[in-house]
C-alpha cells in the first residue's frame, strides 16, 4: 500500500521557485566578486607609491652607474644625454648610451645602448633633466633631476661624480 499524500502536502520546489533562486544567488555572488576584485586592484603592489618609488629609484641607479665612468659626453640637452663609457662587454668597442625624454608629460624614459634599439625604463614621467656641473672647464658631476606626479613626493633628484672626468 503505498502512502501517497494529496497534491498540496507534497515537499519540494517547483521551477519557477528553483529559478528564482538561482538567479537571487547569482546577483548576489557578481556583487560580492566585483566588490572583491576592486579591494584587490585598490592593494595592488604594482600601482602604489612605493612600487613607483622603489623603480625610479632603480632607473636613477642604473643611470648614475652608467654615467659614473662614461668617457665623454656626446650630447647634453635639458631631457637627453648621451655618452660614451669605456668596454664593458669585452668586445673591443667603448659603449654608446642615450637616454631620452620626449618633454612630454606622461612619456616614458628611453635608454640607448650599444645601437640597439630604444628600451622604456621608466614609464609615465613628468619631467626629467640633466645638467653638467663642471670645474676648470672639465665635467666633474652630472645633477638628475626625475619628477613623477603621479606619486606623492614624487620629486627625485641626484648628483653623479664622472670618475673618468671626460
Amino acid at each position: 500500500m503505498r502512502n501517497r499524500l494529496p497534491k498540496r502536502y507534497r515537499a519540494g520546489l517547483t521551477l519557477v521557485e528553483l529559478m528564482i533562486a538561482l538567479i537571487g544567488s547569482s546577483v548576489l555572488l557578481v556583487g560580492l566578486s566585483s566588490s572583491i576584485f576592486v579591494a584587490l586592484k585598490a592593494s595592488d603592489p604594482a600601482v602604489t607609491d612605493a612600487a613607483r618609488i622603489a623603480e625610479a629609484t632603480a632607473v636613477l641607479n642604473e643611470i648614475k652607474n652608467d654615467l659614473r665612468y662614461c668617457s665623454s659626453c656626446s650630447s647634453l640637452t635639458s631631457s637627453s644625454i648621451s655618452f660614451v663609457t669605456p668596454d664593458r662587454d669585452q668586445n673591443g668597442a667603448d659603449e654608446w648610451l642615450f637616454y631620452t625624454w620626449s618633454r612630454k608629460k606622461g612619456d616614458p624614459v628611453y635608454r640607448t645602448c650599444f645601437g640597439k634599439l630604444p628600451v622604456a625604463v621608466l614609464n609615465d614621467v613628468d619631467n626629467l633633466s640633466f645638467e653638467l656641473v663642471r670645474q676648470n672647464g672639465r665635467v666633474t658631476a652630472v645633477l638628475i633631476s626625475l619628477e613623477l606626479d603621479s606619486v606623492s613626493n614624487g620629486h627625485f633628484s641626484t648628483s653623479v661624480e664622472v670618475l673618468n672626468r671626460p
